[in-house]
């Protein structure tokens, strides 16, 4: 292997391990990227090397800019995978509001009775 294709190998490898391996427990993506690179390896094309390369490194590059799109969405609230309630709060937060505890209820205020408007 020369240079070139082990840096492709190695950051496509870190990039699936990372971003799809990690977070899915399934090691399909990882065992099917050095299934590749092994069934290339005796590739003599300087060109069909080069394209393979090329491909690699786009991959990996694809699979680092996908994770990072699906966190630039979550940071909006706008991913879909997270509670509903949190997105909500976190919207009221960055307005300035909070929103009332479940199972608190608000107690009245010892001084007004609702039946009189505040009056003595």
């Amino acid at each position: 292997m020369t240079k070139e294709v082990r840096r492709a190998y190695r950051q496509l490898l870190r990039a699936v391990q990372q971003h799809v391996t990690a977070s899915t427990g399934n090691g399909t993506w990882k065992e099917y990227a050095r299934e590749q690179f092994r069934r290339h390896a005796g590739e003599k094309d300087g060109r069909k090397v080069e394209a393979l390369v090329e491909l690699a490194e786009e991959y990996a590059t694809l699979v680092q800019d996908v994770h990072a799109h699906k966190e630039l969405l979550f940071s909006y609230n706008i991913g879909v995978e997270r509670n509903q309630r949190e997105m909500i709060e976190k919207t009221a937060r960055r307005v300035g509001l909070e929103l009332p505890q479940q199972g608190t209820q608000r107690k009245p205020h010892p001084e007004k009775n609702e039946g009189t408007l505040g009056k003595k």
